[in-house]
């Protein structure tokens, strides 16, 4: 090693942005779950009529996209929900066609979140959030 100082200064600076990056992911994190609590999860009161056990949509296909009758575990089911039902890797989650009318097969529930609507927009940045927190609005 032929300058020693010049490696401390090197793993202070890395820790430095180590630190710096730590904490913008966390913020990202909790951006997501305070854009999912303003945003997304009111929206959710309409889905939680069907996608609850024993609801209508409680049938295989359905239960790819759950929720309970109390809404503390919305957020993790909805992001589970999102990852069975193959994230956002063929185009826009099932979670946003089914809801806006535009996925090939017909949504029992209708088409309450057309995709100019502000639930749908809400919900595909959620979504792309799941993905890539830094994405969400904050």
């Amino acid at each position: 090693m032929k300058n020693p100082c010049l490696l401390g200064i090197v793993v202070l600076l890395s820790a430095c942005n180590s630190s710096e990056l730590a904490v913008e992911a966390k913020d990202a994190a909790q951006n997501c779950e305070s854009h999912f609590a303003k945003s997304v999860q009111p929206e959710l009161d309409y889905c939680r009529t069907c996608h609850v056990p024993g609801g209508v949509s409680d049938v295989p296909e359905g239960q790819r996209f759950m929720l309970r009758e109390e809404p503390a575990e919305d957020y993790a089911r909805l992001r589970n929900s999102w990852e069975t039902l193959g994230r956002n890797d063929n185009g826009p989650s099932p979670i946003l066609t089914m809801s806006s009318g535009t996925d090939a097969r017909a949504h029992s529930g209708g088409d309450p979140w057309p995709t100019d609507s502000e639930a749908y927009k809400a919900m595909e940045l959620q979504l792309q959030g799941f993905e890539d927190p830094q994405t969400c609005p904050g």
